[in-house]
């Protein structure tokens, strides 16, 4: 994983340097589970499945993000 000027954003909004030090970070780059396994539709791969009711019919890899995720403790730590 190349975190080379990648960075991650909090759901609040805040955007630092990505770096697996940062409180739950999630990379979402080029081979990380995001990329591969959850559909452009927003749903798991396993979702796609024909005994489970998908939001799509055919899976469609979302693929590497640009931004990855992290908590920034904005809401509070407990």
């Amino acid at each position: 994983m190349n975190l080379a000027g990648r960075m991650a954003r909090c759901g609040c909004g805040k955007t630092v340097a990505s770096s697996p030090d940062i409180a739950f970070f999630e990379f979402t780059g080029d081979g990380s589970a995001e990329a591969a396994d959850i559909c452009k539709c927003g749903y798991h791969k396993i979702a796609h499945r024909p005994d489970f009711k998908q939001a799509c019919r055919e899976f469609t890899a979302k693929g590497p993000q640009a931004i990855d995720r992290y908590y920034c403790g904005c809401r509070g730590w407990d």
